[in-house]
């Protein structure tokens, strides 16, 4: 992901994906002054032999995986 992903506050999100990658972008789930006041759900799809990801030559990340290298801000009602 190299822009901005925010979850509307209006609705329940549910994000389906087999890979996350917050690479040059940003994913924003309400914020520290606005909490998210509904439900957000990431799920992790695909099957455990489904092909891994390589980051680079160093880095393999295997398969269902939320990477990242830059912001990942999530904020949620206190329980």
């Amino acid at each position: 992901m190299n822009g901005i992903l925010t979850f509307s506050n209006q609705t329940n999100t549910h994000l389906r994906c087999n890979i996350l990658f917050v690479r040059a972008g940003e994913l924003h789930i309400g914020s520290e002054n606005a909490p998210y006041p509904k439900k957000a759900r990431i799920t992790l799809m695909g099957a455990k032999e489904d092909a891994s990801i390589a980051y680079s030559s160093a880095i393999e990340g295997g398969n269902k995986v939320i990477a990242n290298i830059n912001k990942i801000s999530m904020w949620g009602m206190p329980r």
